[in-house]
């Protein structure tokens, strides 16, 4: 079966509502809603089970399904679950997930989400550290004409910048055929590039009086050339107009944009595999203190007990931090004994080459911490820089 978006998309609110229904008969829909992964989480999608939506809950409803109360109608609520394509998993005690018994569906909502998520991660700066944005078009170019108009121009913009110009991009209206300008250093005034963006759709062309406006717009202002940019094709008039021997004009259709995409993306991820060489990640820890400040964080977590996450900053743009969990090195007693409750610090040795695994690598966000110092959203965890102080552990559950 072919799922198109408006068919996930009323499965979604189909299940909420048959909760909701549920939920009011019985008075125990309190205090509770729903919310996308993205919004509750503030995170990338999952990459396997798709977590189609969540339910967040801290009134009757919450105490039915942690066994405090109504054990009849939770036995209820799985059992209404059942006429439907869905099913439910604790997150913890108050966010509950909801995710596709079938595996057909569950594909078709990781793409969905997937789409979603590359749209909302198409921003200025953040392609730096997400190079799966070039990776997608790249793969799946009949996307590009169907973005937003905006991100579109962003996705332009981020193409020309992570190789090595320096972008002006527009306000997207009234910028008077110019979406973006390419600054290129050579001596001592800036080289111009004009560049004019257009996303339409596979069936639309881009004609002769768009190319001709962009060709009045590079000789008005005197600047190296100007480029069109578009995610369909050019009619041949418009062709022949940017080929005569005294144009300025370059053009690029969609095939171009995603060959640029690739392009891209390659110069990325090889950028990124250099952070985890042997000699880069061990350099990078035999910083004295000061060298380090500013690049190793820790979050607390655990239910019942208390554990802290170590992570080092690998990179970082103006927004956004690629990061590596690392270990923590527990602090013997005297007679070098360690114990499930006492103190740790972050291990910045050797060990950390371990630790070089997807399952460790992530990104975050930076954001103001409730103390007013640099904090780090990512993992699903909140990262406070460390202090280089031993914290406290608690093992036992």
């Amino acid at each position: 079966m072919k799922y198109t978006d408006d068919i996930l998309e009323n499965k979604i609110t189909d299940l909420q509502k048959r909760v909701i229904d549920w939920a009011t008969k019985y008075e125990i829909w309190t205090d509770s809603g729903f919310d996308s992964y993205a919004e509750q989480f503030d995170d990338e999608p999952q990459k396997h089970g798709a977590c189609v939506t969540v339910m967040y809950t801290e009134g009757g409803l919450f105490s039915v399904l942690n066994g405090y109360s109504g054990g009849e109608l939770f036995d209820e609520f799985h059992e209404m679950l059942e006429e439907t394509d869905f099913y439910c998993e604790a997150y913890n005690h108050y966010q509950f997930c909801f995710y596709c018994k079938e595996d057909d569906l569950n594909e078709a909502y990781l793409q969905y989400f997937y789409w979603r998520w590359i749209l909302r991660v198409t921003e200025p700066e953040y392609t730096t550290l997400h190079q799966e944005i070039f990776d997608y078009f790249d793969k799946n170019p009949k996307k590009l004409s169907v973005m937003p108009w905006r991100k579109y121009e962003i996705l332009i913009s981020e193409i020309f910048r992570n190789q090595g110009f320096e972008t002006l991009l527009g306000a997207g209206t009234n910028d008077q055929g110019v979406d973006l300008r390419l600054l290129q250093k050579d001596g001592i005034d800036p080289l111009v590039t004009l560049v004019q963006v257009k996303r339409y759709s596979e069936n639309r062309a881009v004609g002769f009086e768009a190319v001709f406006s962009l060709n009045g717009w590079v000789h008005t202002e005197n600047v190296k050339g100007g480029i069109f940019v578009t995610s369909s094709r050019f009619l041949p008039s418009a062709k022949k107009f940017a080929a005569r021997e005294n144009s300025r004009i370059t053009l690029a259709d969609g095939k171009d944009v995603s060959t640029w995409c690739k392009t891209v993306h390659d110069i990325l991820e090889r950028d990124r595999s250099k952070l985890f060489t042997d000699e880069y990640l061990m350099n990078l820890v035999a910083s004295n203190n000061d060298g380090l400040r500013g690049k190793v964080f820790v979050a607390r977590s655990g239910f019942n007990m208390v554990a802290n996450d170590f992570a080092i900053v690998l990179k970082e743009s103006h927004q956004l931090v690629l990061m590596m969990k690392i270990p923590g090195l527990q602090i013997a007693d005297d007679e070098g004994k360690i114990y499930t409750v006492g103190y740790e610090l972050a291990r910045l040795d050797s060990e950390i080459l371990r630790y070089r695994r997807d399952e460790y690598i992530f990104r975050g966000r930076k954001e103001v911490s409730h103390t007013g110092n640099l904090a780090i959203h990512g993992n699903n965890k909140l990262y406070e820089e460390w202090d280089w102080k031993p914290r406290q552990y608690d093992w036992n559950d």
